[in-house]
């Protein structure tokens, strides 16, 4: 989590700071839909998860 976390930040603080606005917007929903999706998905395949790892 704490890796993940990291990654978030990077990616706003400076990669999306390089970006131009209409980019930047696009990057945001892109991300938003990803992490909606894996805070749905997580829950319902946890057990599968905790399997492979």
């Amino acid at each position: 989590m704490l890796l993940f976390a990291v990654c978030l930040a990077k990616l706003f603080f400076y990669d999306l700071s390089q970006l131009d606005t209409l980019s930047r917007i696009l990057s945001f929903i892109v991300l938003g839909i990803l992490l909606i999706t894996v805070s749905w998905a997580y829950p319902r395949f946890r057990d599968q998860i905790k399997r492979y790892l």
